[in-house]
Formats: C-alpha cells, structure tokens, sequence
C-alpha cells in the first residue's frame, strides 16, 4: 500500500512538473521591453555624426524588428518607458 503511494506521488510529481513546464514555454505571456526612444535617438546621433547612412539605419531597424519575429508569438514588446520589470533587447 505505501508502494502504491509513493509511486502515485512520484508520477503526479512529473506530470504536474511537464504540464508547468510545458505552459511556460509555449503559452506563457512574455513581457519584453525596447527602450525604444534610446534606440531612435542613437539612430539618428549617428546618422548626425555620419557614422551611418540611410542604408545602415534601415539595416538596424530591420534587425530590430527581426529581433522581435525571433522571440515568438507569445511575446509582447513594450517600451521601457511603461514596463517596471521584465526581459529587455538588446539591439547590436
């Protein structure tokens, strides 16, 4: 009887772990803020500096929004301006 127990703990044990797990990763809500207002303004520095021509900048802007694509549909990109705590992206 305290076999039946322990196993029945244990396998409850998993499948509840794989179902969290599984939420998590595939139907979870993530929260991701873009300081988006930081990214425009060094855009435009460097094209003031000549450090970037309107090729590169569309360049950077098409990253970004690759960036975005890559992270999923269950994701939300918000501005940092409106998000207290969450994942940030980072541009290169």
């Amino acid at each position: 009887m305290k076999k039946k127990i322990i196993i029945n703990v244990f396998v409850t044990f998993i499948v509840v772990m794989t179902a969290i797990v599984a939420y998590h990763k595939y139907f979870a809500l993530k929260v991701y803020s873009l300081d988006l207002r930081g990214f425009i303004s060094e855009q435009q520095r460097m094209l003031m500096d000549g450090k970037l021509d309107k090729e590169g900048m569309e360049k950077k802007f098409d990253r970004l929004d690759q960036i975005i694509k890559e992270k999923g549909s269950n994701v939300v990109v918000l501005t940092s301006e409106i998000v207290i705590k969450g994942d940030k992206i980072e541009v290169d």
